[in-house]
């Protein structure tokens, strides 16, 4: 049986008068339907109005006619079915209406009557601010992110954020122009219009004879013009852009107090107050392009501050190896020329070690005593093993014959010696890596592995790898040299004396690996002789 409207409204007037008076001051929507005939039944002049009729007009009506833009047949989402099943519970619901374009969240209940007939009641309330306030808030998360990408440029970030920006405030079009200062000109950088990204890359001039200019360039107002923008030629090519726009907004965007170019939107209907949701979004995306162009400039100009840096510090680094090697190579000279040797020596001895250290590692042997060495200091700090030599007289440091007890007790004070200079060093300098490599170097090359060797006595691991290494390579390049008390030996006499040394002169693990590599040795005292 068809429900009558006046019993309706009598029915309301008497069982709901303090609803109404409710619902009419939180100005909400509201309407009643007979669950039947889904025709409307009441309906206030608030949801009529914002349905853009009246509520004599609709009544009578089927809802779905009204409230779905004439959908043919009761919505899916209908909670009658579901109230149906439960009469006396209320449903609350969400929807997004495609006659309003807003969102609603609805409340839904059956009332029963004095004739047994049941009514429903939908109270509706517009949450499309709330909404759009949070999906705003996720907007602006997600492009800030977006613009804070490293390695993309300024145009890279704006492709990923512009199309974001469109889909959320569904008009017509959004893009950015950007100015060129030396030529007077804007150019497009992206366009999103009708869902999808374009570079037109479209350049016109815009200069003090643009009628925009002025409201740009010195007040740094926002525009917005209506009608039919195709025609209106002073704002190409942003007019050119487009299609059947009849409202645009213009923002400028001010970076470090200058121009740098155009925001602008455009709606295919007019829009002339532009909400306040359009004009915070794009206040926020010009925002998080200054940050971005002013983070993008800060960076290039560190980077180029840096490169600079590095420039420097390399011109420097070049200045102080030069000098030091100048004054490495004077020390050397100076001992060298004293001992009467030849700069064979020093290279000779440092190509040893390093063939010996390549074949420990590969080996895989004192890994400990290798790890956290600078090789290329290590090698180096080879060149200083005999620094000491400076402080021991001529008569006995070039002596023709072999020296006496007393004359080689003063000898051995060259280590001792060497080893005040590099402390003093230290001193000077701190603890140099490079400086402490020369100081186990200069102390230890003269310890033997069963504890006979001088300064200290040490025996065994208790000498320091770099010690142990100098001390093999030393022996051996001595034994192949001429010297005024001696004639040279063979490499093969030289060997078989390294290999009778093993546990008790030398580190028996490094007289394996000397076997191992003595025909590189062979080789390097060949190519550089005496």
């Amino acid at each position: 049986m068809k429900t009558d409207k006046n019993t309706v409204e009598n029915t309301l007037e008497k069982k709901l008068k303090a609803a109404w008076n409710i619902l009419n001051k939180v100005d909400s929507l509201f309407h009643v339907t007979d669950i039947e005939t889904d025709e409307i039944l009441y309906m206030n002049d608030r949801m009529a109005g914002t349905f853009n009729t009246t509520k004599d007009k609709v009544i009578g009506k089927k809802c779905w006619e009204v409230l779905n833009a004439g959908q043919s047949g009761r919505c899916p989402f209908c909670p009658v079915p579901e109230l149906l099943k439960n009469p006396g519970k209320t449903v609350t619901w969400e929807e997004f209406n495609l006659v309003t374009n807003r969102y609603y969240r609805n409340m839904d209940s059956l009332i029963e009557w004095s004739d047994g007939k049941l009514v429903h009641l939908q109270y509706s309330i517009d949450i499309t601010e709330t909404k759009l306030r949070a999906r705003q808030k996720e907007l602006m998360t997600d492009i800030s992110q977006s613009f804070i990408i490293e390695g993309s440029s300024i145009e890279e970030k704006i492709k990923k954020a512009l199309p974001m920006a469109g889909e959320f405030l569904k008009i017509g079009a959004i893009g950015f122009y950007k100015y060129d200062p030396q030529l007077k000109t804007l150019g497009i950088i992206d366009i999103w219009t009708d869902g999808t990204l374009h570079e037109p890359r479209r350049v016109a001039p815009f200069n003090e004879t643009h009628f925009l200019y002025k409201s740009f360039m010195e007040d740094k107002k926002f525009f917005v013009m209506e009608g039919n923008v195709q025609e209106k030629k002073d704002i190409y090519p942003i007019s050119q852009s487009l299609k059947k726009v009849n409202s645009i907004m213009l923002m400028p965007i001010i970076i470090n107090n200058g121009f740098w170019g155009i925001l602008f939107f455009a709606a295919k209907e007019k829009d002339k107050q532009w909400s306040d949701v359009k004009k915070n979004l794009g206040k926020f995306l010009i925002s998080v392009l200054t940050n971005a162009v002013m983070r993008h400039e800060a960076e290039k100009e560190l980077k180029d501050y840096v490169n600079s840096l590095e420039c420097n510090v390399r011109e420097k680094l070049k200045e102080a190896l030069r000098f030091k090697n100048a004054i490495l190579n004077t020390v050397i000279n100076m001992v060298e020329l004293r001992d009467k040797l030849t700069g064979g020596h020093v290279l000779r001895t440092q190509l040893y070690v390093k063939a010996m250290l390549g074949e420990i590692i590969r080996r895989g042997r004192y890994k400990e005593e290798i790890f956290g060495w600078d090789m290329d200091f290590f090698i180096t700090s080879i060149s200083l093993h005999d620094i000491g030599k400076i402080t021991i007289p001529d008569a006995i440091l070039n002596k023709p014959g072999r020296l006496t007890p007393e004359e080689f007790d003063i000898m051995k004070t060259h280590v001792s010696a060497g080893v005040d200079a590099i402390e003093d060093m230290i001193k000077e300098f701190g603890t140099h890596l490079f400086l402490r490599h020369v100081l186990l170097i200069v102390g230890t090359h003269h310890e033997r592995w069963n504890g006979s060797g001088y300064p200290a006595g040490l025996k065994g691991e208790k000498i320091p790898l770099e010690g142990r290494l100098m001390a093999i390579a030393d022996v051996y390049d001595a034994l192949i040299s001429r010297r005024q008390y001696k004639e040279p030996f063979s490499h093969e006499a030289a060997c078989e004396m390294i290999k009778e040394g093993a546990g008790t002169q030398f580190d028996p693990v490094l007289v394996e690996v000397f076997v191992k590599v003595e025909k590189e040795f062979d080789r390097i005292a060949r190519e550089i002789g005496s």
